[in-house]
Protein backbone atom coordinates (compact mmCIF):
# COMPACT_ATOMS: atom_id res chain seq x y z
CA UNK A 1 0.00 0.00 0.00
CA UNK A 2 1.88 3.48 -1.55
CA UNK A 3 1.00 6.68 -0.02
CA UNK A 4 -2.30 7.32 -2.80
CA UNK A 5 -3.43 3.88 -1.05
CA UNK A 6 -3.58 4.51 2.24
CA UNK A 7 -5.00 8.07 1.23
CA UNK A 8 -7.61 5.74 -0.50
CA UNK A 9 -8.23 3.84 2.58
CA UNK A 10 -8.05 6.95 4.76
CA UNK A 11 -10.87 8.67 2.86
CA UNK A 12 -13.02 5.47 3.15
CA UNK A 13 -12.80 5.16 7.18
CA UNK A 14 -14.07 8.70 7.33
CA UNK A 15 -16.93 7.78 4.68
CA UNK A 16 -17.80 4.76 7.77
CA UNK A 17 -17.38 7.34 10.14
CA UNK A 18 -15.18 10.55 10.45
CA UNK A 19 -13.29 11.09 13.60
CA UNK A 20 -16.50 9.91 15.88
CA UNK A 21 -16.85 6.44 13.66
CA UNK A 22 -19.03 4.03 15.91
CA UNK A 23 -19.54 6.85 18.43
CA UNK A 24 -22.54 6.60 20.73
CA UNK A 25 -23.58 8.28 24.04
CA UNK A 26 -19.87 7.26 25.82
CA UNK A 27 -17.68 10.41 26.47
CA UNK A 28 -14.16 9.51 26.33
CA UNK A 29 -11.50 11.25 28.20
CA UNK A 30 -9.34 14.04 26.06
CA UNK A 31 -7.43 12.87 23.61
CA UNK A 32 -9.28 9.66 22.85
CA UNK A 33 -11.75 8.96 20.38
CA UNK A 34 -15.00 6.16 20.51
CA UNK A 35 -14.54 3.58 18.26
CA UNK A 36 -17.14 0.45 18.36
CA UNK A 37 -16.73 0.36 21.99
CA UNK A 38 -13.81 1.31 23.20
CA UNK A 39 -12.20 4.55 24.06
CA UNK A 40 -8.48 4.54 21.68
CA UNK A 41 -6.05 7.17 20.60
CA UNK A 42 -5.77 7.38 17.06
CA UNK A 43 -2.81 8.91 16.70
CA UNK A 44 -0.79 5.90 18.21
CA UNK A 45 -3.42 2.76 17.69
CA UNK A 46 -2.93 0.36 14.74
CA UNK A 47 -6.05 -0.50 14.43
CA UNK A 48 -7.26 2.87 13.97
CA UNK A 49 -4.55 5.22 12.71
CA UNK A 50 -5.85 8.43 12.18
CA UNK A 51 -9.65 7.27 11.87
CA UNK A 52 -11.52 4.78 13.34
CA UNK A 53 -11.06 1.01 11.68
CA UNK A 54 -7.98 2.70 9.81
CA UNK A 55 -5.73 -0.48 10.35
CA UNK A 56 -1.89 -0.30 9.37
CA UNK A 57 -0.05 -3.24 7.59
CA UNK A 58 1.94 -6.04 9.57
CA UNK A 59 5.21 -4.77 11.32
CA UNK A 60 4.01 -1.19 10.47
CA UNK A 61 3.08 1.28 13.55
CA UNK A 62 1.22 4.09 13.84
CA UNK A 63 2.61 7.66 15.09
CA UNK A 64 1.14 10.69 14.66
CA UNK A 65 -1.88 8.85 13.51
CA UNK A 66 -0.36 8.07 10.15
CA UNK A 67 1.24 4.51 9.61
CA UNK A 68 4.61 3.76 9.37
CA UNK A 69 7.33 1.62 8.57
CA UNK A 70 9.98 0.81 10.86
CA UNK A 71 13.43 2.42 9.93
CA UNK A 72 15.31 0.68 6.92
CA UNK A 73 11.59 -0.24 5.66
CA UNK A 74 9.75 0.60 2.85
CA UNK A 75 6.15 -0.21 2.38
CA UNK A 76 5.25 -2.06 -1.05
CA UNK A 77 1.48 -3.68 -1.39
CA UNK A 78 0.37 -4.00 2.61
CA UNK A 79 3.38 -5.12 3.90
CA UNK A 80 6.46 -3.58 5.36
CA UNK A 81 9.72 -4.76 3.48
CA UNK A 82 13.68 -4.09 3.70
CA UNK A 83 14.63 -3.40 -0.19
CA UNK A 84 18.34 -3.80 1.11
CA UNK A 85 17.63 -7.52 1.69
CA UNK A 86 14.04 -8.63 0.01
CA UNK A 87 14.86 -10.43 -3.01
CA UNK A 88 11.04 -9.15 -4.52
CA UNK A 89 11.81 -5.82 -3.94
CA UNK A 90 14.97 -5.01 -4.47
CA UNK A 91 16.33 -1.32 -4.51
CA UNK A 92 12.45 -0.81 -5.06
CA UNK A 93 9.06 -2.25 -4.79
CA UNK A 94 8.53 -5.34 -7.16
CA UNK A 95 11.96 -5.06 -8.72
CA UNK A 96 12.54 -9.09 -8.59
CA UNK A 97 16.02 -10.99 -8.53
CA UNK A 98 14.63 -13.71 -9.97
CA UNK A 99 18.10 -16.56 -9.95
CA UNK A 100 19.66 -14.33 -7.39
CA UNK A 101 19.66 -12.60 -4.13
CA UNK A 102 19.26 -9.17 -2.78
CA UNK A 103 21.84 -7.44 -0.97
CA UNK A 104 22.41 -3.70 -0.34
CA UNK A 105 19.71 -3.08 -2.40
CA UNK A 106 21.33 -4.44 -5.87
CA UNK A 107 20.86 -8.08 -7.13
CA UNK A 108 23.41 -10.61 -7.17
CA UNK A 109 23.03 -13.75 -9.76
CA UNK A 110 23.39 -17.20 -9.10
CA UNK A 111 23.78 -20.36 -10.70
CA UNK A 112 25.01 -19.38 -13.85
CA UNK A 113 21.95 -16.68 -14.51
CA UNK A 114 22.78 -13.79 -16.13
CA UNK A 115 21.95 -9.91 -14.87
CA UNK A 116 19.90 -8.22 -17.27
CA UNK A 117 19.48 -4.74 -16.27
CA UNK A 118 16.13 -3.00 -16.15
CA UNK A 119 14.43 -6.24 -16.96
CA UNK A 120 12.37 -8.03 -13.66
CA UNK A 121 13.10 -10.44 -12.85
CA UNK A 122 16.86 -8.98 -12.94
CA UNK A 123 18.50 -12.40 -12.74
CA UNK A 124 18.05 -15.02 -15.85
CA UNK A 125 19.00 -18.17 -17.64
CA UNK A 126 19.27 -16.95 -21.40
CA UNK A 127 19.47 -21.03 -22.05
CA UNK A 128 15.73 -21.44 -21.36
CA UNK A 129 13.88 -17.71 -21.12
CA UNK A 130 11.79 -16.63 -23.86
CA UNK A 131 12.18 -13.06 -23.25
CA UNK A 132 16.17 -13.45 -23.31
CA UNK A 133 17.08 -16.32 -25.06
CA UNK A 134 20.61 -16.44 -25.52
CA UNK A 135 20.94 -12.80 -24.63
CA UNK A 136 19.06 -10.39 -22.07
CA UNK A 137 16.33 -8.75 -24.19
CA UNK A 138 16.17 -11.08 -27.23
CA UNK A 139 12.33 -12.72 -27.14
CA UNK A 140 11.32 -15.97 -28.85
CA UNK A 141 7.59 -14.41 -29.23
CA UNK A 142 5.61 -17.31 -31.55
CA UNK A 143 8.06 -20.16 -30.18
CA UNK A 144 10.38 -21.42 -26.90
CA UNK A 145 14.23 -21.23 -25.70
CA UNK A 146 16.07 -24.05 -25.71
CA UNK A 147 19.86 -24.26 -25.26
CA UNK A 148 19.44 -20.51 -26.02
CA UNK A 149 18.16 -20.41 -29.37
CA UNK A 150 14.44 -19.81 -30.48
CA UNK A 151 12.33 -22.98 -31.61
CA UNK A 152 9.20 -21.25 -33.36
CA UNK A 153 5.88 -22.80 -33.28
CA UNK A 154 2.06 -23.02 -34.77
CA UNK A 155 3.48 -21.74 -38.47
CA UNK A 156 5.95 -19.45 -37.07
CA UNK A 157 8.82 -18.60 -38.83
CA UNK A 158 12.50 -17.90 -37.58
CA UNK A 159 13.88 -14.39 -38.76
CA UNK A 160 17.20 -14.29 -37.41
CA UNK A 161 17.62 -10.35 -37.31
CA UNK A 162 13.83 -10.34 -35.95
CA UNK A 163 12.85 -9.41 -32.32
CA UNK A 164 10.91 -11.09 -31.43
CA UNK A 165 12.62 -14.12 -33.13
CA UNK A 166 9.35 -16.21 -34.33
CA UNK A 167 7.06 -14.38 -36.60
CA UNK A 168 3.95 -14.54 -38.12
CA UNK A 169 4.95 -13.72 -41.86
CA UNK A 170 1.09 -13.84 -43.11
CA UNK A 171 0.27 -11.22 -40.62
CA UNK A 172 3.27 -9.37 -39.36
CA UNK A 173 3.71 -5.48 -40.74
CA UNK A 174 7.27 -5.75 -39.54
CA UNK A 175 7.95 -9.12 -41.70
CA UNK A 176 5.72 -9.83 -44.30
CA UNK A 177 5.85 -12.41 -46.61
CA UNK A 178 9.31 -12.92 -46.02
CA UNK A 179 11.65 -12.16 -42.81
CA UNK A 180 13.09 -8.83 -44.50
CA UNK A 181 9.91 -7.54 -45.95
CA UNK A 182 8.17 -4.37 -43.82
CA UNK A 183 5.17 -2.49 -44.93
CA UNK A 184 4.72 0.48 -44.51
CA UNK A 185 3.51 2.92 -42.45
CA UNK A 186 -0.23 2.38 -42.14
CA UNK A 187 -0.54 -0.60 -44.39
CA UNK A 188 -1.20 -4.48 -43.16
CA UNK A 189 0.16 -7.79 -43.74
CA UNK A 190 -2.90 -9.46 -45.51
CA UNK A 191 -2.08 -13.37 -46.42
CA UNK A 192 1.78 -12.39 -46.33
CA UNK A 193 1.44 -9.68 -48.57
CA UNK A 194 1.63 -5.70 -47.76
CA UNK A 195 -1.43 -3.89 -48.54
CA UNK A 196 -3.70 -1.14 -47.60
CA UNK A 197 -5.89 -0.95 -44.42
CA UNK A 198 -8.92 -2.07 -45.63
CA UNK A 199 -7.83 -4.47 -48.67
CA UNK A 200 -7.28 -7.75 -48.51
CA UNK A 201 -4.46 -10.07 -50.37
CA UNK A 202 -6.66 -12.58 -53.34
CA UNK A 203 -4.33 -14.24 -55.18
CA UNK A 204 -1.79 -11.74 -54.79
CA UNK A 205 -3.23 -8.84 -55.19
CA UNK A 206 -5.10 -6.39 -53.09
CA UNK A 207 -8.63 -6.13 -53.65
CA UNK A 208 -11.44 -4.20 -51.51
CA UNK A 209 -13.47 -7.21 -50.57
CA UNK A 210 -16.73 -4.92 -50.42
CA UNK A 211 -16.41 -3.57 -53.75
CA UNK A 212 -14.61 -5.86 -56.00
CA UNK A 213 -17.39 -7.96 -57.78
CA UNK A 214 -14.71 -10.90 -58.24
CA UNK A 215 -14.23 -10.94 -54.60
CA UNK A 216 -17.48 -9.53 -53.10
CA UNK A 217 -17.12 -10.29 -49.24
CA UNK A 218 -14.48 -12.51 -49.60
CA UNK A 219 -11.49 -13.95 -52.23
CA UNK A 220 -13.22 -15.39 -55.41
CA UNK A 221 -16.82 -14.89 -54.24
CA UNK A 222 -17.69 -13.42 -58.03
CA UNK A 223 -20.73 -11.47 -58.43
CA UNK A 224 -23.09 -12.58 -61.85
CA UNK A 225 -23.67 -10.61 -65.06
CA UNK A 226 -25.60 -7.39 -64.11
CA UNK A 227 -24.68 -7.83 -60.61
CA UNK A 228 -22.70 -5.41 -58.34
CA UNK A 229 -20.69 -5.57 -55.15
CA UNK A 230 -22.37 -3.26 -52.69
CA UNK A 231 -20.75 -3.61 -48.97
CA UNK A 232 -19.73 -7.14 -49.44
CA UNK A 233 -23.11 -8.64 -51.00
CA UNK A 234 -23.78 -9.20 -54.69
CA UNK A 235 -26.80 -7.09 -55.67
CA UNK A 236 -28.07 -6.04 -58.97
CA UNK A 237 -26.71 -3.03 -60.66
CA UNK A 238 -28.32 0.45 -59.70
CA UNK A 239 -29.18 -1.23 -55.85
CA UNK A 240 -26.98 -1.24 -52.50
CA UNK A 241 -26.80 -3.38 -49.80
CA UNK A 242 -28.42 -1.95 -46.50
CA UNK A 243 -28.06 -4.77 -43.03
CA UNK A 244 -30.50 -7.11 -44.99
CA UNK A 245 -31.30 -6.74 -48.49
CA UNK A 246 -30.39 -5.24 -51.85
CA UNK A 247 -32.16 -1.60 -51.81
CA UNK A 248 -32.58 1.40 -54.27
CA UNK A 249 -31.71 4.31 -52.68
CA UNK A 250 -33.21 6.39 -54.81
CA UNK A 251 -36.45 5.42 -53.93
CA UNK A 252 -36.78 3.14 -50.55
CA UNK A 253 -39.08 4.94 -48.03
CA UNK A 254 -36.94 3.20 -45.44
CA UNK A 255 -33.50 3.81 -47.05
CA UNK A 256 -33.62 7.60 -48.59
CA UNK A 257 -30.80 8.34 -50.06
CA UNK A 258 -29.08 6.44 -47.03
CA UNK A 259 -29.01 3.18 -45.47
CA UNK A 260 -31.10 3.68 -42.46
CA UNK A 261 -32.38 6.43 -43.05
CA UNK A 262 -35.86 6.61 -43.66
CA UNK A 263 -39.45 8.81 -44.13
CA UNK A 264 -41.86 7.52 -42.05
CA UNK A 265 -45.04 8.82 -43.12
CA UNK A 266 -44.23 9.86 -46.65
CA UNK A 267 -42.30 9.33 -49.92
CA UNK A 268 -38.59 8.52 -50.85
CA UNK A 269 -37.75 10.19 -54.98
CA UNK A 270 -34.49 10.79 -55.82
CA UNK A 271 -33.11 9.96 -52.84
CA UNK A 272 -35.21 12.36 -50.74
CA UNK A 273 -38.25 12.14 -48.76
CA UNK A 274 -41.82 13.98 -49.60
CA UNK A 275 -43.73 14.48 -46.28
CA UNK A 276 -47.18 13.14 -46.09
CA UNK A 277 -49.96 15.92 -44.84
CA UNK A 278 -49.43 16.98 -41.28
CA UNK A 279 -45.79 16.37 -41.28
CA UNK A 280 -42.70 18.36 -41.53
CA UNK A 281 -39.26 17.46 -42.93
CA UNK A 282 -36.74 17.66 -40.68
CA UNK A 283 -32.63 16.97 -42.04
CA UNK A 284 -31.43 15.86 -38.84
CA UNK A 285 -34.51 13.70 -37.94
CA UNK A 286 -35.15 9.79 -38.26
CA UNK A 287 -37.24 9.11 -39.75
CA UNK A 288 -37.23 12.47 -41.78
CA UNK A 289 -40.71 13.56 -41.72
CA UNK A 290 -42.04 13.97 -38.45
CA UNK A 291 -45.09 15.18 -36.59
CA UNK A 292 -44.17 18.24 -34.75
CA UNK A 293 -47.14 18.31 -33.01
CA UNK A 294 -46.29 14.96 -31.23
CA UNK A 295 -42.49 13.94 -31.90
CA UNK A 296 -41.12 14.36 -28.63
CA UNK A 297 -37.18 14.85 -30.36
CA UNK A 298 -38.94 17.57 -32.58
CA UNK A 299 -41.57 19.37 -30.67
CA UNK A 300 -42.93 22.28 -32.53
CA UNK A 301 -39.87 22.45 -34.31
CA UNK A 302 -37.09 20.51 -35.99
CA UNK A 303 -34.92 18.94 -33.04
CA UNK A 304 -36.40 20.74 -29.99
CA UNK A 305 -36.21 17.49 -27.49
CA UNK A 306 -38.29 17.15 -24.78
CA UNK A 307 -37.21 15.91 -21.77
CA UNK A 308 -37.27 11.64 -20.11
CA UNK A 309 -40.28 13.34 -17.93
CA UNK A 310 -42.32 15.08 -20.47
CA UNK A 311 -44.45 14.50 -23.61
CA UNK A 312 -45.02 16.40 -26.80
CA UNK A 313 -48.42 17.85 -26.48
CA UNK A 314 -49.23 19.80 -29.40
CA UNK A 315 -45.99 21.21 -30.36
CA UNK A 316 -45.01 21.82 -26.96
CA UNK A 317 -42.93 19.54 -24.13
CA UNK A 318 -45.38 19.20 -21.20
CA UNK A 319 -44.88 16.75 -18.14
CA UNK A 320 -46.01 13.65 -18.93
CA UNK A 321 -49.69 13.59 -18.32
CA UNK A 322 -50.44 17.46 -18.81
CA UNK A 323 -51.68 19.06 -22.12
CA UNK A 324 -51.17 22.00 -24.00
CA UNK A 325 -54.13 24.23 -23.95
CA UNK A 326 -53.71 27.41 -25.65
CA UNK A 327 -49.72 26.92 -25.13
CA UNK A 328 -50.29 26.10 -21.10
CA UNK A 329 -49.39 22.52 -19.94
CA UNK A 330 -52.94 21.96 -17.93
CA UNK A 331 -54.38 18.73 -16.30
CA UNK A 332 -57.58 18.41 -18.09
CA UNK A 333 -58.65 15.71 -15.66
CA UNK A 334 -59.02 18.73 -12.90
CA UNK A 335 -58.59 21.95 -15.49
CA UNK A 336 -61.83 23.67 -15.01
CA UNK A 337 -61.27 25.81 -17.85
CA UNK A 338 -60.29 22.73 -19.74
CA UNK A 339 -62.08 19.20 -18.57
CA UNK A 340 -61.52 16.36 -20.38
CA UNK A 341 -60.67 18.62 -23.14
CA UNK A 342 -58.63 21.52 -24.30
CA UNK A 343 -61.85 24.79 -24.23
CA UNK A 344 -64.60 22.89 -22.02
CA UNK A 345 -65.19 25.22 -19.75
CA UNK A 346 -67.47 23.89 -16.53
CA UNK A 347 -70.13 26.38 -14.95
CA UNK A 348 -69.29 28.07 -11.95
CA UNK A 349 -71.00 25.49 -9.67
CA UNK A 350 -69.59 22.83 -11.89
CA UNK A 351 -65.83 20.97 -10.20
CA UNK A 352 -63.61 18.85 -12.47
CA UNK A 353 -63.10 15.54 -12.09
CA UNK A 354 -61.77 12.45 -13.89
CA UNK A 355 -62.02 14.87 -17.12
CA UNK A 356 -65.94 15.69 -16.47
CA UNK A 357 -67.66 18.27 -15.19
CA UNK A 358 -70.17 17.48 -11.88
CA UNK A 359 -71.81 18.52 -9.16
CA UNK A 360 -71.48 18.43 -5.82
CA UNK A 361 -73.33 18.84 -2.39
CA UNK A 362 -75.00 20.87 -1.65
CA UNK A 363 -76.32 20.68 -5.24
CA UNK A 364 -75.54 17.65 -6.61
CA UNK A 365 -77.89 17.20 -9.53
CA UNK A 366 -76.54 18.50 -13.14
CA UNK A 367 -78.84 20.08 -15.16
CA UNK A 368 -76.79 20.69 -18.25
CA UNK A 369 -74.22 22.98 -17.00
CA UNK A 370 -76.67 23.97 -13.83
CA UNK A 371 -75.86 21.73 -10.70
CA UNK A 372 -79.22 21.80 -8.53
CA UNK A 373 -80.54 20.79 -5.12
CA UNK A 374 -84.32 19.64 -5.98
CA UNK A 375 -84.86 15.98 -7.83
CA UNK A 376 -85.74 16.82 -11.33
CA UNK A 377 -84.69 19.46 -14.08
CA UNK A 378 -87.29 21.95 -15.31
CA UNK A 379 -87.67 22.69 -19.15
CA UNK A 380 -84.25 24.27 -20.49
CA UNK A 381 -82.09 22.32 -17.86
CA UNK A 382 -82.90 24.66 -15.13
CA UNK A 383 -83.53 24.51 -11.69
CA UNK A 384 -86.03 23.16 -9.30
CA UNK A 385 -86.52 26.95 -7.48
CA UNK A 386 -86.53 26.17 -3.58
CA UNK A 387 -90.06 26.56 -1.82
CA UNK A 388 -89.89 27.20 1.81
CA UNK A 389 -92.68 25.68 3.23
CA UNK A 390 -92.64 28.10 6.20
CA UNK A 391 -91.83 25.94 9.33
CA UNK A 392 -88.06 25.99 8.56
CA UNK A 393 -87.84 23.53 5.29
CA UNK A 394 -87.76 23.68 1.14
CA UNK A 395 -89.46 21.54 -1.02
CA UNK A 396 -88.66 21.53 -4.93
CA UNK A 397 -90.72 21.63 -7.83
CA UNK A 398 -90.77 23.37 -11.22
CA UNK A 399 -93.45 25.79 -10.54
CA UNK A 400 -92.63 29.03 -9.56
CA UNK A 401 -93.09 30.27 -6.45
CA UNK A 402 -96.42 30.64 -4.99
CA UNK A 403 -98.14 34.64 -4.11
CA UNK A 404 -99.55 34.53 -1.06
CA UNK A 405 -103.30 35.53 -1.67
CA UNK A 406 -103.75 34.41 -5.08
CA UNK A 407 -104.97 30.51 -5.72
CA UNK A 408 -103.83 31.04 -9.20
CA UNK A 409 -100.32 30.67 -7.77
CA UNK A 410 -100.99 27.28 -5.92
CA UNK A 411 -101.90 23.66 -5.41
CA UNK A 412 -103.07 20.72 -3.89
CA UNK A 413 -99.21 19.13 -5.00
CA UNK A 414 -97.40 22.31 -4.08
CA UNK A 415 -99.65 21.63 -0.22
CA UNK A 416 -98.38 18.07 0.11
CA UNK A 417 -95.12 18.93 -1.49
CA UNK A 418 -94.24 21.69 1.24
CA UNK A 419 -96.16 19.31 4.30
CA UNK A 420 -93.63 16.45 3.43
CA UNK A 421 -90.63 19.05 3.77
CA UNK A 422 -91.70 19.26 7.51
CA UNK A 423 -92.63 15.44 8.26
CA UNK A 424 -91.34 13.04 6.15
CA UNK A 425 -92.80 9.72 7.71
CA UNK A 426 -96.10 11.83 9.02
CA UNK A 427 -99.74 10.95 7.73
CA UNK A 428 -101.81 13.95 5.63
CA UNK A 429 -105.15 14.31 5.50
CA UNK A 430 -107.12 17.10 3.53
CA UNK A 431 -109.42 19.71 5.05
CA UNK A 432 -111.12 23.02 4.45
CA UNK A 433 -110.64 26.24 6.55
CA UNK A 434 -113.73 28.10 6.00
CA UNK A 435 -113.78 27.97 2.29
CA UNK A 436 -110.58 27.39 1.65
CA UNK A 437 -109.25 23.78 0.64
CA UNK A 438 -105.89 22.79 2.76
CA UNK A 439 -103.34 19.94 3.63
CA UNK A 440 -102.91 18.71 7.27
CA UNK A 441 -99.84 16.94 8.36
CA UNK A 442 -99.55 15.18 11.44
CA UNK A 443 -96.32 13.47 12.89
CA UNK A 444 -96.02 10.29 13.53
CA UNK A 445 -95.66 8.12 16.55
CA UNK A 446 -94.96 7.47 19.99
CA UNK A 447 -93.40 11.17 20.50
CA UNK A 448 -95.82 13.80 21.64
CA UNK A 449 -97.86 13.94 17.54
CA UNK A 450 -97.80 17.57 15.96
CA UNK A 451 -99.96 18.80 13.29
CA UNK A 452 -99.54 21.79 11.01
CA UNK A 453 -102.15 23.16 8.04
CA UNK A 454 -101.02 24.30 4.73
CA UNK A 455 -104.11 26.11 2.55
CA UNK A 456 -103.90 26.30 -1.16
CA UNK A 457 -107.48 28.09 -2.30
CA UNK A 458 -109.59 31.21 -2.05
CA UNK A 459 -107.95 33.95 0.03
CA UNK A 460 -106.05 31.55 2.78
CA UNK A 461 -103.65 29.82 -0.43
CA UNK A 462 -100.34 30.29 0.78
CA UNK A 463 -101.35 30.31 4.44
CA UNK A 464 -100.86 27.63 7.03
CA UNK A 465 -100.80 27.38 10.79
CA UNK A 466 -98.89 25.44 13.36
CA UNK A 467 -99.98 24.31 16.85
CA UNK A 468 -98.49 25.91 19.54
CA UNK A 469 -98.70 22.37 21.62
CA UNK A 470 -99.03 19.08 20.85
CA UNK A 471 -102.10 17.76 18.83
CA UNK A 472 -103.81 15.36 16.65
CA UNK A 473 -106.49 17.69 15.46
CA UNK A 474 -106.14 19.42 12.31
CA UNK A 475 -109.14 21.91 12.65
CA UNK A 476 -107.67 23.32 15.41
CA UNK A 477 -104.52 24.80 12.92
CA UNK A 478 -106.83 26.72 10.46
CA UNK A 479 -105.52 30.27 9.75
CA UNK A 480 -109.01 30.85 10.16
CA UNK A 481 -109.54 29.74 13.68
CA UNK A 482 -106.47 31.82 15.56
CA UNK A 483 -105.25 28.71 17.79
CA UNK A 484 -102.08 27.61 15.91
CA UNK A 485 -99.28 30.06 15.23
CA UNK A 486 -99.92 31.15 12.02
CA UNK A 487 -97.15 31.39 8.62
CA UNK A 488 -96.68 31.83 5.06
CA UNK A 489 -95.60 29.47 2.48
CA UNK A 490 -94.44 29.36 -1.07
Amino acid sequence: MNRRTWAAAALAALALGGAGCGRDKTTCAAGLTYCFGACVDTSSDPSNCGFCTMKCPATAVCSGGGCRCPTGQILCGQTCVDPQTDANNCGSCGHQCGLGTCSAGACACSGGATPCAGSSPECVDTQSDPSHCGACGVACGLGTCSAGACACSGGATLCAAANPRCVDLQADTQHCGTCATACAAGDVCSAGLCCQAGLVNCSGGCVDTSTDPAHCGGCGVACVAGQSCSAGHCCTTGLTWCGTSCVDLGGDPAHCGACGTACGPGTCSGGACSCAGGTTLCPLANPRCVDLLTDERNCGTCAHTCTASQTCSVGMCCASGLTNCSNVCVNTATDHSNCGTCGLACSASQVCLGGACQCRAPTPLGCGTNCCAGTACCTGNTCQPAHPNGLGQNYYDCNPLGTPGNENTYSQQMALAAAVAWSENGTTTTLFCGQAACVCRTTPPPSPQDTAVWCYTQTLAGSGAHSSVATTVCSVNCPTMGAGIPFQWR
